[in-house]
Order: C-alpha cells, then sequence, then structure tokens
C-alpha cells in the first residue's frame, strides 16, 4: 500500500497553502508524511508541477490537468503503482489522528473495492479511503467523464463504509477562521 497526500489544490480561501500550514510544529504536508512513515506506508505528496519546488521531499505524483481535482492525482497514481492499494489523503483534515488512519488500514481486508470513513448521516469521506487495483479500472473509465468524482465512485462500488466517532476529525480546514479554531484546540 501506498498513501497519496493530495495537495494540488489553490488554497483560495486561506492566506497560504493548506499544505504549508503548520500542524504540530511542521508544515501538514510533513506531519503526515511523518504519520504515514511510522505506519509503514510509502508517501507520495500529488500537486501540481508548478507546486512541487513548495515541498523538500521526493516522491511526487503530478496532476496533469486541473480541470478534475483530486481525481487528476488518485488516476495518476494508479497509472504509476497500478497493482498496489492508495490510501486517499486531503492534506487540510487537520484534526485526523494516527488511530483514525490504523482502524481503516487494520478494517480494510481487501475484498472489498475500497474503504472509507462516513458521518453519522452516511455520507462518506472519499478523501480519506483505501482503494484497492480492483476499482482501477473503473476510475479510468470514468476519468475521461465531465463530472467523474471518486466520491461517485465509492458510492457504486464495493465499498466498506466505517463511522467515524468523532466527526470533527472529517473536518476539512478551509479558511484562515477555521485554522485558527484547530490551532486553539490543539
Amino acid at each position: 500500500m501506498n498513501a497519496l497526500i493530495l495537495c494540488g489544490g489553490q488554497s483560495s480561501r486561506m492566506n497560504s497553502s493548506k499544505s504549508l500550514k503548520m500542524i504540530n510544529g511542521k508544515p501538514a504536508y510533513l506531519h503526515w508524511i511523518n504519520i504515514f512513515k511510522k505506519i509503514g506506508i510509502e508517501p507520495y505528496i500529488s500537486c501540481r508541477q508548478s507546486q512541487k519546488s513548495d515541498y523538500q521531499f521526493t516522491n511526487f505524483i503530478l496532476d496533469n490537468s486541473q480541470d478534475k481535482g483530486p481525481m487528476n492525482g488518485i488516476h495518476a497514481a494508479i497509472q504509476k503503482h497500478h497493482d498496489v492499494a492508495w490510501f486517499i489523503f486531503s492534506v487540510d483534515l487537520f484534526y485526523a489522528e494516527i488511530s483514525d488512519f490504523s482502524l481503516l488500514i487494520n478494517s480494510f481486508i481487501g475484498t472489498e473495492d475500497a474503504i472509507c470513513y462516513c458521518n453519522k448521516d452516511r455520507i462518506i469521506y472519499p478523501l480519506f479511503s483505501i482503494i484497492s487495483p480492483k476499482i482501477y479500472e473503473v476510475i479510468n473509465n470514468e476519468i475521461s467523464k465531465p463530472n467523474c468524482s471518486l466520491n461517485y465512485i465509492l458510492k457504486n462500488c464495493n465499498t466498506k463504509i466505517i463511522e467515524i466517532k468523532n466527526e470533527n476529525k472529517l473536518i476539512s480546514i478551509n479558511s484562515e477562521e477555521q485554522y485558527q479554531q484547530f490551532i486553539e484546540s490543539h
């Protein structure tokens, strides 16, 4: 299994890139890289070519275009390493903890196409998921469609869904105000 840390967003509502915001004294992308390394998963950063110089890291999956959002990075990842499962993770899920990663990994037995978290209302969170090679053909077929999304794919495949106990862990940090609330709570 490899990990894909999605860092290709524009962070238009923030004063700087979300992936460069600090978590426990480190830029968010480094914080997540260290977590994945700690649990024995090889991490890759998904970003645009123009963002690559922002990161002090060597494993990159570069987005080829900007019109598909995170699906560009996911598609590029499965093209590069099509024989392994991918742990998909959005860099802006600042409240996630190592136990949340471990629960997904330990619950992924390989008979399912994917596994992801949901909230109490059963809304799934595709950018905190594991996808298996069994789903890659579906992704390859869907990527050319105008409204391609991992959410749609996971809803229409054999996806194991785990309800997360603390829904705050699924909150994306999308503004300076939300980031300050995160800092104050930690």
